[in-house]
Order: structure tokens, then C-alpha cells, then sequence
């Protein structure tokens, strides 16, 4: 059989057109669809990545408002908000403080274990450098709703002085239904 005879059967013209057809759409995808798809990928990856970095974002300036409006006039780049008072002031200020918290959020304290001793611990800075702290360990035994003792927690989290909410037991105790009891154990920091 000859080339131009080879060239003018039809199934042979057809054949090869479906040849050259099946080659183009993998030149297609190879030159154009992958990369593009990959690019459509990395750029979804970024989108997301992006997203966070702005609910992220939106989630601070918010706090920022909300910590503007609590302190009128504060000049937020320069406030510290976690301060630890001189070891002889650290617990009597947090319990003048803490005094406020509890009854803004109906909350009753039952009673208060002491710190029996000041312990000396060494903790990180805001910059990592170790600072020199005293402890002193309070316990609580406290009273009240579920929402007022949410509400409790997160304002001793947002006290100035530094605080740290070392464990909360919370429990139904049928006889103050529906009030719920809780024992509380508070780390108060101070400088020696």
C-alpha cells in the first residue's frame, strides 16, 4: 500500500486525526491545565492562610475596642496589664480587687485558705528574661450561677495585677440549686 493511497483511506484520516486530537488535549493539559491548576491551589492555600491572618486581625482590634472603651483615656501601646505588685501589697490588692469582681458577678466567697508562706519561684517576662517572684497560693471556696462564675474567671483573667487561676473545681451542690459551689485556688505573683 502505498503513502497516498494510505492517505486518502478514510478510517486512516480518521485515525490519525483522533491521533493528533488525544496528543493536542495532552499538550493541553500538560502545558496549560496543570500549571494552572496548581497556581489555583497555591492561591486557594494562600486565600485561606489570608482569612485567618484576618479574623485574626479583626479579633484583636476588637479586644483593643473593648479594652479602649474599659479604660478611657489609656494609651493601650503603653499599658501593662500584668503587673506583679510588691509581695507585701499582692495580696491584700488582689483581695481588695477581687472583692469588686465577686460582687459585680454575685458571687459569694464561703471561705479563704491563707497562704501559709511566701514561695520564691522564677518566671519568664513578657521579653523571656527570668525575673525573681514571690507565690502565694490562695484557696477559695466560692458560690454562685454558672454565668456569674464564667464571668468571674475571665475578669480575674483581665485583672492588671498578675494573677494566675491555678485549678477550679466546679460542682451542683443540691442545697444551693441553681447556685453552684466551687473551690478555686489562686497563684498571686509579687516582686520580693
Amino acid at each position: 500500500m502505498s503513502v497516498a493511497r494510505w492517505t486518502r483511506n478514510p478510517v486512516t484520516r480518521l485515525l490519525l486525526l483522533v491521533a493528533v486530537l488525544i496528543v493536542s488535549v495532552g499538550f493541553v493539559r500538560v502545558l496549560y491545565v496543570e500549571p494552572r491548576s496548581r497556581q489555583s491551589a497555591a492561591l486557594e492555600a494562600k486565600r485561606a492562610t489570608l482569612e485567618r491572618d484576618l479574623q485574626d486581625l479583626t479579633r484583636g482590634v476588637s479586644e483593643m475596642a473593648s479594652w479602649s472603651h474599659e479604660h478611657p483615656g489609656a494609651d493601650a501601646t503603653e499599658a501593662r496589664h500584668r503587673r506583679a505588685l510588691p509581695s507585701r501589697e499582692m495580696v491584700p490588692g488582689f483581695l481588695a480587687a477581687l472583692d469588686a469582681i465577686a460582687e459585680r458577678h454575685g458571687i459569694a466567697t464561703e471561705s479563704i485558705v491563707p497562704a501559709e508562706t511566701l514561695e520564691s519561684v522564677t518566671v519568664p517576662d513578657e521579653n523571656g528574661v527570668p525575673v525573681r517572684l514571690q507565690r502565694a497560693e490562695l484557696r477559695f471556696h466560692v458560690a454562685g450561677s454558672y454565668r456569674g462564675l464564667a464571668e468571674y474567671v475571665k475578669d480575674v483573667e483581665a485583672m492588671d495585677q498578675q494573677v494566675l487561676i491555678r485549678s477550679m473545681d466546679v460542682r451542683l451542690d443540691p442545697g444551693r440549686y441553681p447556685d453552684l459551689a466551687a473551690d478555686v485556688v489562686f497563684w498571686v505573683h509579687g516582686t520580693p
